[in-house]
């Protein structure tokens, strides 16, 4: 046996190098060479010379064999063309992957665990945020959460958005007020943010109700006009931007850290009003909304049951005449069954209690508490409320659906657009006058 290519024979354990692809000689004498290659015209018995060729050529020889006779019964062609080169079927896997690829491909890219401005600085929608949002999805829940100044409303969005009660403040998807900003009577929050979770939850915080930090920057920036003028334009402030979310969410939280706030009370029944008021003069039918209240921070003594059920049946009473719907069966009777038997099972009224972090890295760190038995870890409650959250009842914003796209820009914007140049914002002050 010689190889093409084979310099006097001579090499490695008598072979003169690596064989080239199909260059196979076969010869009864292989000592006739030229140059290092068989001179089969110089051999003495060319006749027992034959040039061994591949079996995947195709030839008689190679449609007979048992690997044809395979692809044959498989109903498949083992030949690519006159190449002679056979083909290579396709992976499962591979196909697999692709079509899981192809449906990512769909999917708009991850947010970043860091909340936008849901307006820029001309006031109109930010179109940046759409980039986040699907134009095929119709399964999305919006979720606002209100209340007066810190509450620990953007601890509870960064919550409901994916944090964990241990994640340090740096880590917040809605960045809270640091303790010597609330100390000083500052308000973090501005305006409104939004994200959108993994499970095309749409979170919105919502800046302070009537807050003093806002009349203070009113004031500053309108000393001509006087107290009046600035508390009337913080009021007018409040009462759009709850009067937008009652429109474009599907379920309200009202932050508070005491029972129970009237003034945030009489702001939501205003706004209410107002809308349902504008609404009547577009024509435009009432959509119910879920209204949960949540009492965030609580002690120890807000979680006895009998209080429970006392408070439950005061936020019954409030919003019995109001489009707002509390009774969608979040309350403390449904997150921990077996504690609040007596509780009103359907009152959307839940205790929170103040969460107590820790680094992440000290994972001995022990945490005292020191107000009781009766308080329930907020890490203990997080979970459930946020899935209950989900499932609440949503009414459709229009007649037919729409996707996450579509409602940025028709239901948010075009709302923003109205209650641009509405004097329903302001109609229950007693110095407006409707004409």
């Amino acid at each position: 046996m010689a190889y093409r290519g084979d310099r006097g024979g001579r090499g490695r354990r008598g072979y003169g190098g690596p064989p080239s692809r199909g260059s196979f000689l076969s010869s009864a004498d292989s000592g006739y060479r030229t140059r290092g290659v068989l001179n089969v015209d110089t051999a003495p018995n060319p006749a027992n010379v034959k040039i061994l060729q591949s079996k995947h050529r195709s030839t008689p020889d190679a449609l007979s064999s048992p690997t044809a006779t395979s692809f044959a019964g498989s109903g498949h062609a083992p030949f690519a063309g006159p190449s002679g080169v056979p083909k290579i079927a396709a992976r499962p896997e591979k196909a697999k992957q692709e079509n899981e690829e192809k449906l990512l491909s769909l999917l708009p890219p991850t947010m970043p665990p860091a909340s936008v401005k849901l307006f820029d600085d001309n006031n109109c929608v930010n179109k940046s945020f759409l980039d986040f949002l699907t134009a095929n999805n119709n399964n999305f829940t919006v979720v606002g959460i209100i209340g007066p100044q810190c509450t620990g409303k953007s601890t509870l969005a960064s919550m409901l958005s994916g944090n964990d009660p241990a994640d340090l403040y740096g880590d917040y998807i809605f960045r809270p007020s640091p303790r010597d900003y609330v100390e000083k009577g500052g308000a973090l929050t501005q305006s409104l943010h939004i994200y959108i979770t993994k499970s095309r939850m749409i979170v919105i915080d919502c800046q302070s109700m009537i807050s003093g930090h806002f009349l203070d920057v009113a004031l500053r920036q309108s000393r001509r006009d006087g107290i009046k003028s600035a508390l009337r334009g913080v009021e007018d402030d409040t009462r759009r931007q709850l009067m937008l979310l009652f429109e474009v969410c599907h379920t309200i939280i009202l932050g508070i850290d005491w029972f129970i706030d009237m003034g945030a009370i009489k702001e939501v029944l205003c706004a209410e009003l107002a809308l349902w008021k504008l609404k009547a003069g577009m024509e435009a039918t009432a959509r119910k909304i879920n209204f949960v209240v949540a009492q965030l921070r609580a002690k120890s003594a807000d979680f006895d049951p009998i209080t429970v059920a006392e408070r439950a049946a005061i936020v019954s009473g409030i919003f019995a005449e109001s489009k707002l719907d509390v009774q969608g069966g979040l309350s403390m009777a449904r997150l921990r069954p077996g504690c609040y038997t007596n509780v009103n099972y359907n009152v959307n009224y839940v205790v929170l209690a103040e969460i107590k972090p820790r680094p992440k890295l000290d994972a001995n760190y022990v945490i005292e508490e020191p107000f009781g038995s009766l308080l329930i870890p907020f890490s203990d409650m997080i979970d459930n409320f946020r899935l209950e959250i989900l499932n609440l009842p949503k009414q459709p914003f229009t007649s037919s659906d729409i996707t996450e796209r579509d409602w940025l820009q028709n239901v948010v914007g075009g709302f923003w657009e109205k209650l641009a140049v509405s004097d329903y914002v302001g109609f229950l002050r007693k110095d407006h006058v409707h004409y």
